[in-house]
Parts: structure tokens; C-alpha cells; sequence
């Protein structure tokens, strides 16, 4: 085998950002050494294996191969040769990584012995251990020992002039090691010089992420000390400035190269650390990103083309927006929603008739090259959920051809009358209604999940200017402002956003209240006398499921889907002793040795007092029942819930 050839593709693949191929590639190659017997070309690859798999957070495959790595060697017999050497090295800086820092620093002492026996005193090879041992002392918190360290890797890569990114890095790697021993100032210059060596044509070197990333921290502890010593305000707003720009470069550089790892959400954090500071805590929500994305990058382009196509008022003819699936729309997302399908973006809503006239114009303009792909340290997010699921026709075939422009996207540009009848299983016959009168029929109401309407309604619309629609007005049909009629979807928007018609809500109620009684007032203690604990666990969490989605009813709310209806259930106004409540009984025990008392039969037409479990199903159905009584849904004072829906639907 030749090694350097499959070194030059694993490079070329490092080179495309093909990432994902690399495990493969060098799987393979490993595979055809061992057949061949080609233990050096083994070694090298495996000590490639192990690198990548730290460098992608893949730590048990990292620790795996490590434990392989030198008894193959000392099977080998190169034990305590410099092969040994690099490889403990290798397996020292992974141990490291994952975690294993005294199984590190002893891997590194080997490293020295050998290095010491065999090596000259300025060899560059110290350098990089010097570098990499700093990095375990600032894991174990002895700074002064990492800044000794990095010293003298210094002193050794400074005599190799042309070793540009070990001397970026051993620069990075002080800086860092500065900030933590308290040393600003001499923090300050290091990164100053990382980042000049990098920015000498290494900008996009994979190194170049820890120098951004160190500069951040650096500049950001830099305005913690300006704000604790009450210096310049400006000063310190400059400091945060720059280690926020520091950090988003970070994140886009280090995903490029190898992906979503536990470093790139460090930075991640780091940063939403840093607006935090400023007091901006909600910088990172997905639904800010995408609004300022908006406001700033695009809506210029959007005016312009309005005036290139003959349509002045065209922000007032089409809704822009961001709506639909993904966390960020409700509201929920955190620093684990970016992990995938994170980042700027917006919906630009039309009709079908719309994108017919100049839906391909508003492509081009979301795609201009002036609309940059990234925005605060993420990636825009063009992904198309799932397709179009539907046979239906029209005249002409508009469906058939319009059906994917926009109809799959999370953003871009939307046919309106595509996104409904996708996310609202709408017949034809349906979107025709909706599109003429900008509501639903009752029975469709009637027919959908709270989820549905919950993702059609869900998000913000930057366009036409909220600031400019009457919210009065917004009750009446049709909606006008400023003589003008709004956008189809915008019209439609918050007519849903009503919730739903009463009647609907009231049978919507009536079917909770009577589902709930059935789950934990009834069945959940017939399972507990029959000892199926298991199926009595079901019954309980659908009666708090049951109990969530009726809180959200009693505030004319839609619910999310179940992973997010206690968040959202939190913030409602109405109900929140309830929401406690429910909360903890989702976490409750159950227990079958109160039910050992009697036999079976003896239980029957009677209620286990001592089933904590069962206790607290009661007393948060007193609890709605109270509540319903005070929203004037029911007048009956019943606890058993099925008795409480003659009234909801009758009263």
C-alpha cells in the first residue's frame, strides 16, 4: 500500500469538506493494510482514525482504537522507538478529549522518555507536545504549568520559520492559558499574534477556528474586567463586539471542517453567553436570527424588486414571515436545536396566482448573491421537508406544476394554497374555501389536530409592517389597512390565530373531559387491581396529556406537539397551579402494595384513598372543574369529568 497516496485523499477529502466520507476512507484503507500485512501503513492510518474521531466528538470509537494502538506496536517490536512515541502522543491528546486526563498526562510522560533518549533537544517534534501537554494542564487547571509549557514550544517554533500554523497555534494556545492565570494583558497580545499569523493566508486553516475561538475569550474576559472596573463604556462594548464576531466566525470555520462537535457548541454557548452579557439574552433565538436576517440583509432586495416589476407596494401584496415546522417558530428552540436545521431564513408567502406573475422573480431575489448565506455565525437553511402527499387536480395542472415551488420549503418562497393543504391535510376542495372566505369550515376545525393549526399560526410576520394593521380591524373580514386589502396569508394568519369557533372548542372539551375520565379517573385504578402497573403508567400520562391540551383549550390556544406542550403550557396565564400539577404527577411512582389490602372483587365501587397516584388524578379534576366553572364553560360541580360535559356542551 501506498501510505502517501492515502494520506493526499484523506487530505483532499478534509480539502472538500467531505467529512462524512472520511470514516469510510480510511476504514477501508485500514482494512486493505491488515490484509496486506502492511503494519506501518496500519499504524498510520489507525493513528488517523483516532484523530478524527476526537477531533468529531466520536470519543468511544477514540478510546476503542487507542487500546488497540500499542500492543499492535509492541507486536510490531517498536516499542520505544519514535513510532511508539507519536502514537502515545496521539492516544495521550484522545485520552485528553475524552475526558481521561491522569491516563493522559502518563501517556505524555512516555512520550518524554522517549523523546529525551532519542531526539535532539530543539526538535520540532517538542513543540507539538509541549503544545498539546499545555492543553491537558489547562484540563487540570495548573496554568502556570500550561504557560511553561507553551513557552517552551514557542522558543522551539520560532526557530522553524516556515511551521506558520504550529506557531498560530502555540500563540492561540497561550492566550487561552493567559486568560485563565488571570494575565490579560499578555492574553491580549498573544491572540493578537495568532490571529496575524493565521490571517498571513491560513484563514482557512482548521487551526484557525481555536485561534478565533481563544480570541473570543480572551476579548470577552477583557470586557468583564472593563465592566468590574467600571471603565469606558465604551471600552468594554468594543471588547464584547469583538468576541462575538470572533465566535461566529469560529462556529462557521470549525462546522465546515468537521461538523456539529462538542466544540463547535461550546463556541456556540460561548456566544450566546456573550449577548447574554450585553443584554441580549434572545439574540440566538432562531426566530431573531431570521427576523434580523430579514430586516437587514433582505428587505431592501425584496423593495427594490417591487419597483423593477411594477409593483410598488409589493411588501403589501405578499406576507414575509417565518412559520411552519421547527422549533425555532415556537418559540422553543435552545442550544440543542442547532444541531440541525438552524439558521437565518424567511417564508415569503404567495398565492398560487402570485407565483404564476412573479414567484421566480422572488426566487432569484432570495437567492441574489448579495443575500449572504450566513448571518450571525450560522448557515442559512434552504433544506424542503416532505413532499407534496396528494393526487388532486386543476384545470391547466396548475397543482402538478406548482406543487414543489416552495410547497416542501421551511423557507423561501411558499405557495400558500401548497403549505396548507401539506401541514393541513386540506382537500381542494378545502384550500378553495380557505383562500376565498380566509378561515376554515367547522367541520375541518372540527376534524384537525390542535399541532396543525399550532404550526400555521406559530412564528412572526415581518411583512406587510405590523406596526401598520389595525388589530381591531384584524377581527373584522375582510382586513384593510391603508385601503388596501392584506396579503391572503397574512388575512388568514390571524383569523386562525382566534382559535377555535366555540362550538368546536366546546366539543373539542366535552371529548378531553370524557377521554380523561376514561384514562385516569376510571381505567388507571381497574389496572392497578388487575397489577398491570404498566398499563396503568399509560393510562396516568394520558390523563396529563389529556389535562395539558385541555389547559391549552381554556386559553384559546392551539397545543404543540407533546415534547413541547409543558413549555408552552408553562407561560399560559390561565391554569399554572394546574400545569404544576400535572407535572408532577407525570413523575409520580405507582405503587401496587396499596392495592394488596383486599382481594379484586372487594374493591369494586370503592376508591383506593392510599393511591397517591390516583389522589392527585382527583385533585387536578377538582382543580379544572373549578377553573372551567370560572370561564362560565360549565355550572355543574361534579368531579367526575365525563359528568361535567352535558354542561360544556349545553350551556
Amino acid at each position: 500500500m501506498d501510505i502517501q497516496k492515502v494520506i493526499e485523499g484523506l487530505d483532499a477529502l478534509f480539502a472538500e469538506r467531505q467529512t462524512n466520507k472520511v470514516e469510510d476512507y480510511l476504514s477501508e484503507n485500514l482494512e486493505k493494510a491488515l490484509k496486506e500485512g502492511d503494519t506501518g501503513c496500519a499504524i498510520t492510518i489507525i493513528n488517523e482514525l483516532i484523530g478524527f474521531y476526537r477531533d468529531t466528538s466520536q470519543y468511544d470509537k477514540a478510546e476503542a482504537y487507542c487500546g488497540k494502538l500499542l500492543p499492535f506496536l509492541e507486536r510490531a517490536g517498536l516499542k520505544d522507538t519514535i513510532h511508539y512515541g507519536t502514537s502515545c502522543l496521539n492516544i495521550a491528546n484522545a485520552y485528553r478529549a475524552c475526558g481521561r486526563l491522569e491516563d493522559s498526562l502518563e501517556h505524555y510522560k512516555i512520550v518524554f522518555d522517549i523523546y529525551e533518549k532519542l531526539l535532539e533537544p530543539k526538535d520540532f517534534r517538542y513543540a507539538s507536545l509541549y503544545n498539546n501537554l499545555s492543553l491537558l494542564y489547562q484540563e487540570m487547571e495548573q496554568f502556570d504549568k500550561a504557560c511553561d509549557s507553551l513557552l517552551a514550544a514557542l522558543a522551539i517554533v520560532k526557530e522553524y520559520p516556515e511551521a506558520k500554523v504550529e506557531l498560530g497555534v502555540t500563540y492561540s494556545n497561550l492566550a487561552a492559558s493567559y486568560v485563565k492565570s488571570g494575565e490579560l494583558g499578555k492574553a491580549e497580545e498573544a491572540v493578537k499574534n495568532a490571529r496575524s499569523v493565521f490571517q498571513d493566508g491560513l484563514t482557512e486553516d482548521y487551526h484557525y477556528t481555536a485561534a478565533l475561538s481563544g480570541a473570543g475569550d480572551v476579548y470577552f474576559a477583557l470586557a468583564k474586567a472593563a465592566d468590574r472596573e467600571a471603565g469606558e463604556t465604551n471600552t468594554k462594548e468594543q471588547y464584547y463586539a469583538k468576541a462575538i464576531s470572533c465566535y461566529e466566525e469560529a462556529m462557521l470555520l470549525l462546522k465546515s471542517h468537521v461538523g456539529l462537535t462538542h466544540a463547535y457548541f461550546r463556541i456556540v454557548s460561548n456566544l450566546q453567553t456573550a449577548w447574554k452579557a450585553i443584554g441580549q439574552p434572545g439574540q440566538l433565538k432562531g426566530l431573531n436570527i431570521c427576523k434580523c436576517y430579514y430586516y437587514v440583509m433582505a428587505r431592501h432586495l425584496f423593495e427594490a424588486l417591487g419597483k423593477k416589476i411594477g409593483h410598488d407596494r409589493l411588501l403589501y401584496e405578499i406576507t414575509v414571515g417565518k412559520v411552519g415546522e421547527g422549533s425555532e417558530c415556537f418559540g422553543y428552540d435552545d442550544l440543542l436545536s442547532v444541531d440541525h436545521d438552524f439558521g437565518p431564513g424567511f417564508c415569503i408567502f404567495v398565492t398560487r396566482e402570485q407565483y404564476e406573475n412573479f414567484g421566480k422573480k422572488l426566487e432569484e431575489t432570495y437567492n441574489h448573491p448579495q443575500l449572504i448565506k450566513t448571518y450571525m455565525g450560522f448557515e442559512r437553511q434552504d433544506r424542503k421537508v416532505e413532499p407534496l402527499n396528494t393526487k388532486a387536480e386543476c384545470s391547466g395542472g396548475t397543482i402538478e406544476r406548482l406543487k414543489d415551488a416552495g410547497s416542501g420549503l421551511r423557507n423561501g418562497v411558499i405557495v400558500i394554497e401548497d403549505f396548507m393543504k401539506r401541514i393541513l391535510n386540506l382537500s381542494e376542495q378545502e384550500v378553495e374555501f380557505l383562500m376565498k372566505h380566509h378561515t376554515l369550515p367547522e367541520e375541518v376545525f372540527l376534524r384537525l389536530s390542535d399541532w396543525q393549526l399550532k404550526t400555521v399560526t406559530n412564528g412572526e410576520l415581518f411583512e406587510p409592517d405590523a406596526n401598520r394593521i389595525d388589530p381591531v380591524a384584524i377581527m373584522r373580514e375582510p382586513v384593510r389597512t391603508d385601503n388596501m386589502q392584506l396579503p391572503v396569508f397574512t388575512s388568514i394568519y390571524h383569523n386562525l390565530r382566534k382559535g377555535y369557533p366555540e362550538p368546536i372548542r366546546r366539543k373539542k372539551l366535552a371529548q378531553l373531559l370524557g377521554e380523561m375520565c376514561q384514562s385516569g379517573q376510571y381505567n388507571y385504578q381497574r389496572m392497578m387491581l388487575r397489577g398491570d402497573t404498566a398499563a396503568a403508567i399509560l393510562m396516568m400520562h394520558d390523563f396529563v396529556r389529556g389535562g395539558l391540551r385541555l389547559v391549552y383549550l381554556i386559553n384559546r390556544e392551539y397545543a404543540p406537539h407533546s415534547k413541547w406542550l409543558f413549555a408552552g403550557a408553562r407561560k399560559l396565564p390561565k391554569g399554572r397551579e394546574i400545569v404544576k400539577k400535572l407535572e408532577e404527577l407525570s413523575a409520580m411512582q405507582v405503587r401496587a402494595d396499596s392495592y394488596e389490602t383486599r382481594e379484586m372483587l372487594e374493591w369494586i365501587g370503592t376508591t383506593n384513598k392510599e393511591d397517591t397516584v390516583l389522589a392527585k388524578i382527583n385533585d387536578i379534576a377538582g382543580d379544572f372543574v373549578g377553573l372551567m366553572r370560572s370561564e362560565g364553560l360549565t355550572i355543574g360541580d361534579a368531579l367526575y369529568l365525563e359528568e361535567q360535559i352535558p354542561y360544556i356542551l349545553n350551556s
